[in-house]
């Protein structure tokens, strides 16, 4: 025999249980729509070309003194950065330089560039040597990019053991110029 038993009325609600596990968590969705565009920035000062400074030098007729070379005759010296007397470049705009020599050599010859910055004794940067068994004249160049702040200096040593450079007769020359200046938010 079968027996129906007829539903009763629903009982009161039970207290809330404990929170269960966290679950996985699942896949990124889709990036959503771009936001709309922000206000238009101020404008930038204009720089004028004609107004900024242009540090520049070429010296030759190269002696040496104290293992420093002393480029003793000018072509260009824009803004008067290059000292003939101590053979320096002197940094007076912040920014990035570009250096170059060429020096004639009958012999054996090692060159450096040294830097002095923020006011601390120089320190060499790069050398450049070239052996000349024959005695004959040759060349020895190098180059470098820097980053300079104002006070700080450039020059070219020779190796107290090698360092025959030509005479007068021959051209060798220093050169450097400012590629640009930094920007004063970078400095």
């Amino acid at each position: 025999m079968t027996v129906t038993i007829n539903k009763g009325d629903s009982g009161s609600s039970g207290l809330p249980g404990e929170p269960g596990n966290v679950g996985y968590i699942g896949l990124e969705g889709p990036a959503g729509p771009p936001g709309d565009q922000g206000p238009k920035g101020a404008s930038g000062t204009m720089e004028d070309v004609k107004t900024q400074r242009r540090p520049a030098f070429s010296a030759v007729q190269p002696k040496i003194k104290d293992n420093r070379l002393l480029f003793t005759q000018t072509i260009t010296n824009e803004a008067n950065v290059y000292d003939t007397s101590t053979g320096a470049f002197s940094c007076s705009e912040a920014g990035y330089y570009y250096f170059t020599f060429q020096v004639v050599s009958l012999g054996d010859l090692c060159l450096q560039i040294w830097v002095k910055k923020h006011g601390v004794s120089g320190k060499k940067l790069l050398s450049f040597c070239d052996r000349n068994i024959r005695n004959q004249p040759q060349v020895n160049s190098g180059g470098s990019v820097l980053n300079l702040d104002p006070g700080d200096q450039v020059w070219i040593e020779a190796d107290a053991k090698f360092r025959k450079i030509a005479g007068a007769d021959v051209s060798s020359i220093f050169s450097g110029f400012l590629l640009y200046p930094k920007d004063e938010k970078s400095a």
